[in-house]
């Protein structure tokens, strides 16, 4: 079943389909009177023209492009090269940037700290000075 479904869906497969349904129908329509000779010929013609057309459409597309589509092939690559060597650029610029961020929010952290350490300790010298003032009017 596997192998089955591709080849029904292959340009092999819509070769024989397609001419054959032009077939049928112009010999319905033959068989009505509905055509003349000229036109049951122009149809057959057709047919047979569309069923080589589909069977060979990769010989005809690489024909058609004038050797343009293995340029595009190597033109893409190039720029994908590029598009990584970019990429991998600006990588390492937001890795480099987001470490000096870090680091200065680290400095910036140990200066908080510093200061606040400073700004207690200066509180306790306050509260001390305050104490021994208290201690000494007590006194008198």
């Amino acid at each position: 079943m596997t192998e089955f479904m591709p080849w029904i869906l292959s340009n092999q497969m819509a070769a024989l389909v397609v001419p054959m349904i032009i077939f049928f129908a112009v010999m319905i329509l033959v068989v009505r009177k509905m055509i003349s000779f000229g036109m049951v010929l122009t149809f057959l013609t057709f047919a047979l023209i569309s069923g080589f057309a589909i069977s060979n459409y990769d010989v005809v597309r690489s024909n058609s492009s004038n050797g343009s589509f293995p340029a595009t092939t190597i033109e893409w690559k190039e720029t994908l090269g590029s598009f990584t060597e970019q990429i991998a650029s600006l990588v390492e610029g937001v890795r480099s940037d987001s470490s000096n961020k870090i680091e200065n929010v680290q400095l910036t952290a140990d200066e908080i700290l510093r200061r606040l350490e400073q700004y207690q300790s200066e509180q306790n010298s306050v509260a001390n000075q305050g104490a021994g003032s208290l201690e000494d009017e007590s006194a008198i």
